[in-house]
């Protein structure tokens, strides 16, 4: 590591309020930098080639960052708590549609027989039958 790196994590740290920290905290942080540039730099490597050239522009950086965030990695902030919630008021309004003729069919449950042990499911629509003693 040289003094230049440290600076630069350095001032993250600062930039994000932490003022008290190991030195050892540095390191982890630079580590994580640059695994994150590596990763993303090696992404954009892999565009830049399936495109037809040899070097990595800074489209091809932007382009891996906005495929990265609709994959769920972003330095993006997330959506508010709201919005959050609005979206899964929305999704769970949904009904659960049940199996037309496809999943797994299990009888009745009478006094917690299934849930003994020794139960195993049969295919082709037989009912659940019970192996060993």
């Amino acid at each position: 590591m040289d003094d230049g790196e440290e600076r630069v994590a350095e001032a993250l740290l600062a930039s994000l309020a932490v003022e008290h920290y190991e030195p050892e905290v540095v390191g982890v942080v630079l580590e994580q930098m640059h695994r994150t540039v590596q990763a993303l730099l090696s992404d954009a490597r892999d565009l830049a080639l399936h495109s037809g050239r040899d070097a990595v522009s800074a489209r091809d950086v932007r382009k891996v960052d906005e495929l990265a965030a609709e994959d769920g990695y972003s330095a993006r902030p997330l959506p508010s708590r709201e919005a959050m919630l609005e979206m899964a008021r929305v999704v769970n309004e949904k009904r659960i549609e049940l199996p037309d003729s496809h999943g797994v069919r299990l009888p009745a449950d009478d006094a917690g027989k299934l849930s003994a042990r020794g139960y195993a499911l049969e295919p082709n629509g037989k009912v659940v039958t019970k192996k060993g003693p």
